[in-house]
C-alpha cells in the first residue's frame, strides 16, 4: 500500500523553493539581512499552514546533526527532567558556558566573542528540548516538536514561535558541530537539504527513508573519542 501526502502537509515546488533559498544564508553570511528576514517570514507564513511539515523538516536536520556528534560529546547527553527541564548529564542546565570545554571566550562580553557570540540568544524550552530529544533519532526529534507547538491551526504569531523556536535549536545545534569541523563546514546545508528532500517521512511513517536519515554519514559523523582527545589538548 502506497501513503500519499495530503495536501495540507505537501510542501509545494515553490513553498520549497523559499525554504531552499533561506538554506543557503544558512552558509553564507554575507544574504543582506532583509533578504534573510524575507525567507523567514515565508518560512513562517509555511509554518501557519503546514506546522507539522515545517517540523519534520528543522527536527529532520538538528537530529542529523547532533547524531554526528562523537558519542562522548556531552551535547549528546542531554536530559529532560519531570519537570521538562532540559539538563546536563552533571544536572546543570545547557547554556553557552557549555561550550567552552571546546572553545575558550577571547571576551567577557559574549557579544564581542568571535567565536561564541552565536549563542548569546539561547533557544527556548521547546527548542532545548529538541537537542535533547535529538541524539535518540528523528523520530523521537518530531515527537517532541508535537508536544511542544501548536500544530493545529496556528495563528500567525504561534507559527512564528515555533520556526523560531526550530531555528535557535538548529543554531546551537550547528555550532556544537562546527566546534569540531570550523565554520566552513557544509555539514548543516547538507542536513537541512536532506530534510527538505525527505520531510515527509516521518508524516508518513516511511521508516525505510527515516533509518537512513538517522545513520550518520561517515563523511560527516565524528569518531568516538574526538571530544576527549580535544579537551585533553594542552592549550599552548
Amino acid at each position: 500500500m502506497i501513503n500519499i501526502l495530503p495536501d495540507n502537509l505537501r510542501l509545494h515546488p515553490t513553498e520549497k523553493t523559499w525554504v531552499a533559498a533561506w538554506i543557503v544564508t544558512v552558509a553564507e553570511p554575507l544574504t543582506s539581512t532583509r533578504r534573510k528576514f524575507e525567507y523567514e517570514q515565508r518560512i513562517t507564513g509555511i509554518a501557519v499552514d503546514k506546522a507539522q511539515s515545517v517540523a519534520a523538516l528543522f527536527t529532520g536536520a538538528i537530529s542529523m546533526i547532533m547524531q554526528a556528534l562523537p558519542d562522548e560529546d556531552p551535547w549528546r547527553k542531554l536530559t529532560t527532567t519531570p519537570d521538562g527541564d532540559v539538563v546536563m548529564d552533571d544536572g546543570g542546565a545547557l547554556s553557552w558556558d557549555a561550550a567552552t570545554d571546546l572553545v575558550a571566550p577571547s571576551s567577557s562580553d559574549l557579544r564581542l566573542d568571535p567565536m561564541l557570540s552565536a549563542l548569546v540568544d539561547a533557544p527556548d524550552d521547546a527548542g532545548m528540548s529538541l537537542l535533547a530529544a535529538a541524539p535518540h533519532g528523528w523520530g523521537e526529534t518530531l515527537h517532541r516538536a508535537e508536544v511542544a507547538y501548536k500544530m493545529v491551526e496556528p495563528t500567525r504569531e504561534e507559527a512564528e514561535t515555533m520556526v523560531n523556536s526550530l531555528m535557535d535549536a538548529l543554531r546551537w545545534a550547528t555550532f556544537r558541530y562546527q566546534c569540531y569541523r570550523g565554520r566552513e563546514s557544509m555539514f548543516v546545508v547538507r542536513a537541512l537539504s536532506l530534510a527538505l528532500q525527505y520531510y515527509a517521512a516521518p508524516l508518513l511513517h516511511d521508516t525505510t527513508a527515516m533509518r537512513a536519515i538517522d545513520t550518520p554519514d561517515p563523511a560527516y559523523a565524528l569518531q568516538p573519542g574526538t571530544w576527549r582527545s580535544i579537551i585533553s589538548t594542552p592549550v599552548p
